[in-house]
């Protein structure tokens, strides 16, 4: 993948190309907890993505699922409105940002004082447009996709994991959000040494990836939060790719296998205390 701001031009034969429209195969959405809820997934015949906020050290807002729960549903809602406006992705995600910024900083009067202390989240997206198929991404939500020949490409987040090796910050401790490893993590959005988030009065968008690619070369997608990645490999509930294709197991079923669908605080075995959602996409 590149940045936004490299993101090269397809080929001739590329923009000849008809797009069919997406098809659901699959998706789930379960909080981790009842009424604080954070994920939005979104997936229509043109538009589907997985957003994933995350609170900052506290609430600034009187909103009652908290900051990441608003931040979740009037980016997503903003999201959907541009994209309807246009077909140009990246200035679509951009300008529905600035909107949740006017907004987050109306709400609290017109004045944040800190951009650390507000929400972040982050976006898996695919946009089928009349020419090709745009897959954007920043974060830590993922996006896998099956070739046509069923070989796997899955996005890389070995950046983002050794920075929080680095600084000894368990993933459970950073849901907290009394937690002094979240405000070490808040430290660190985009900033060349850090990570790239969707978050407020920041250069968020430097840190977009976004790849541009022929149809006919992708059969299916997997959009998901890290809630639902992050199961696969410390349990062996699945490997990435197995949740692709004709024989992938149920999203419902995996995370059932990760103790997540029960209703009450995940088990200790359970490796994140986060939402878990995905959608499935059959591009072709």
């Amino acid at each position: 993948m590149t940045s936004a701001r490299s993101l090269r031009a397809l080929s001739h034969d590329a923009r000849e190309e008809t797009i069919m429209p997406f098809t659901c195969l699959d998706h789930a959405n379960v909080p981790a907890r009842a009424g604080r809820g954070a994920d939005v997934v979104h997936f229509d015949e043109r538009l589907a993505f997985v957003l994933d906020a995350t609170p900052g050290p506290q609430d600034l807002l009187d909103h009652p699922g908290g900051d990441a729960q608003w931040f979740a549903l009037y980016l997503s809602a903003r999201l959907i409105e541009r994209f309807s406006d246009s077909q140009q992705a990246i200035c679509s995600i951009h300008g529905a940002l600035l909107d949740a910024q006017a907004e987050y900083r109306r709400l609290l009067g017109g004045r944040v004082d800190d951009a650390h202390s507000a929400p972040s989240a982050s976006l898996a997206l695919a946009v089928a447009t009349p020419t090709h198929l745009e897959l954007l991404r920043i974060g830590d939500a993922a996006i896998y996709r099956a070739g046509a020949f069923g070989e796997i490409t899955a996005c890389d987040h070995s950046r983002l994991i050794e920075l929080e090796q680095r600084l000894g910050a368990s993933l459970r401790g950073c849901m907290d959000q009394e937690s002094a490893l979240l405000r070490q993590m808040c430290a660190y959005r985009n900033i060349p040494q850090g990570y790239g988030v969707l978050s407020i009065g920041e250069a968020a968008m430097d840190y977009l990836e976004a790849e541009q690619l022929h149809a006919r070369h992708v059969r299916e997608l997997l959009l998901c939060s890290r809630g639902f990645w992050a199961c696969f490999d410390p349990y062996d509930l699945a490997r990435p790719g197995t949740a692709l294709g004709a024989q992938a197991p149920r999203a419902r079923e995996l995370l059932e296998r990760a103790g997540l669908m029960t209703g009450e605080t995940p088990p200790a075995r359970t490796p994140l205390h986060r939402d878990a959602s995905l959608v499935r996409l059959r591009v072709h």
